[in-house]
């Protein structure tokens, strides 16, 4: 009586599958876990695309790079060696350019991307307020300053502010849809005098990519800084 042997599968046709915090994943060629119907999701503040890939709040963005960084009540966690991919290489190399701002994202600022917002999420992982948290705040001046028409307004006892509009809008250099009206928000401390100006973009990148720009840029925001401005009480 002959057997039959049992037919080998090609490893290329195995999947292999994990269990995460969202479902079951397959795992891709490339490591990472590709969700199974993901949840739509679009940029906070931004446009809405049909059939443009998801914007997930994370250090990387879609660029994203491994370990991930990620806010739980505003403290930092699982932050190490991070490991630079093609794609992010691209990334620093658009935020460097002029095409979309000038002068460009990174300034003279010299440092890898991914050491640029690991410092800045250091930064803020040591106050007491996530990037949701800052970046709703500066949402909120924004939209009480807009009230003025180009003005100078008063926010609350100690800060006042005035927008100042450009025509036209400006996309984020991240791979996802989304684009942004060119509108600058100046603020003031009337009690120490110190100031500050962001763009809709600023609170954007801030909120979705934990980006307030390299040293030397038109529009960088020091997080200190800006925390210690809008968080007066």
């Amino acid at each position: 009586m002959w057997l039959r042997r049992p037919r080998r599968r090609s490893p290329s046709l195995l999947r292999r599958r994990s269990f995460g915090s969202e479902g079951w994943t397959r795992q891709s060629r490339y490591g990472d876990g590709a969700k199974r119907n993901p949840p739509r999701r679009t940029a906070a503040g931004a446009t809405p695309s049909r059939g443009a890939p998801p914007c997930a709040p994370t250090i990387g963005g879609n660029f994203g790079f491994s370990p991930t960084v990620h806010f739980f009540n505003g403290r930092l966690g699982n932050v190490g060696a991070m490991k630079r991919s093609p794609l992010m290489q691209r990334l620093d190399e658009i935020l460097r350019s002029s095409k979309l701002s000038a002068g460009g994202f990174l300034g003279n600022d010299r440092r890898p991307l991914e050491e640029i917002i690991e410092a800045d999420l250091r930064t803020v992982s040591a106050s007491a307020h996530s990037l949701a948290e800052i970046a709703g705040r500066m949402r909120a001046i924004t939209a009480a300053a807009r009230r003025g028409q180009e003005m100078t307004v008063t926010v609350d006892d100690k800060l006042a502010a005035r927008v100042m509009a450009v025509r036209g809008l400006i996309p984020c250099p991240w791979p996802h849809p989304g684009r942004f009206e060119k509108l600058v928000t100046n603020i003031e401390r009337r009690d120490s005098g110190k100031s500050i100006r962001w763009s809709d973009l600023n609170i954007h990148m801030i909120e979705a990519h934990g980006f307030f720009e390299g040293r030397g840029s038109c529009f960088r925001i020091e997080p200190r800084e800006l925390i210690e401005i809008v968080f007066w009480r």
